[in-house]
């Protein structure tokens, strides 16, 4: 297989010029002179390449998550309680359908049969018999996920990578919410210093070293010591422009008002001095110009039409 963009998250930048691409492709009118031919969209915005589909950083994170799997599967029936939140007889068209007295055994029955599905779809492209029975030593589940990982390198290059590789990485996702398990990822407080972004948006995962931007339009991606860093800076610039280099006692809100030097302050020791004396506000020279961020600008008087 030829080499193409890896079709993982790293490459949403892409994906989405490219649909832009191809929906203004289908509605360009060659005979139409007001309009022109759509550009195809410039390949620097690919990030990672597939070898040949996922790229290497997704590879290691679908062998990963394919092993977790199993134990994810054990720990989730292990903490349910056995029974179904919704009663077991429903009525859909007039009839009545019997479904098991536990809904984590029927998306476990389903997890061993999108399994079971990915092997067979994978034997089959490379000629070889289907598996006989399973479950005597170990559960088709646990036995079917060792026989996929084995001849993971083969599916991942095969025309198989792209649908099997997104499974997995749904699947894992899908069962450890459901168990309560895994890292947890927190929302960080710091804003994201990407060129043109700003966005309070950075994202971290326990036990990695990887800090990322969840701002489409920047997707920057950065260490975690970079970000402490970081965040050590703006804290500091935060002290010395509102709290006189005192120490901070505000409340952070995702939702509040910023002032330009993307800041938070909610509230601080200047609000009340402000509203009563503008020109006595710890002198407002401090702000080199900025607009205290709790002002407001003044309604416009233009009619909406």
């Amino acid at each position: 297989m030829t080499a193409q963009p890896c079709p993982g998250n790293c490459n949403s930048r892409w994906r989405k010029a490219l649909a832009a691409y191809q929906t203004a492709q289908a509605a360009y009118n060659p005979l139409d002179p007001s309009t022109s031919r759509p550009e195809p969209p410039d390949e620097s915005l690919i990030r990672e390449w597939g070898a040949p589909v996922w790229c290497g950083e997704h590879t290691s994170e679908i062998r990963l998550r394919l092993a977790q799997l199993d134990d994810l599967a054990a720990i989730w029936a292990q903490t349910a309680d056995g029974h179904r939140s919704q009663p077991a007889t429903q009525r859909v068209g007039g009839t009545t359908v019997i479904m098991s007295q536990s809904d984590v055994h029927d998306v476990l029955e389903e997890l061993t049969s999108a399994l079971t599905g990915w092997e067979l779809a994978y034997r089959r492209l490379i000629g070889l018999d289907d598996p006989g029975p399973r479950g005597d030593d170990a559960t088709t589940q646990a036995t079917c996920i060792a026989w996929l990982s084995r001849n993971l390198p083969g599916i991942l290059a095969s025309e198989l990578a792209e649908e099997i590789g997104r499974g997995i990485l749904s699947w894992r996702a899908s069962i450890a919410g459901r168990a309560k398990a895994g890292a947890r990822t927190f929302v960080l407080q710091a804003r994201c210093q990407g060129r043109g972004c700003g966005q309070r948006m950075l994202t971290w995962t326990e036990g990695t070293d990887r800090v990322e931007c969840g701002n489409p339009d920047c997707q920057r991606i950065i260490s975690k010591a970079k970000y402490d860093e970081e965040a050590a800076y703006q804290a500091e610039e935060h002290k010395r422009l509102f709290h006189h280099g005192g120490e901070c006692n505000c409340v952070l809100r995702r939702a509040s008002l910023f002032d330009r030097r993307g800041f938070t302050c909610l509230p601080c020791c200047h609000q009340d001095r402000y509203a009563r004396s503008p020109q006595r506000c710890c002198g407002l020279s401090s702000f080199q110009g900025v607009t205290p961020p709790w002002t407001t600008p003044a309604r416009s008087t233009r009619s909406p039409c």
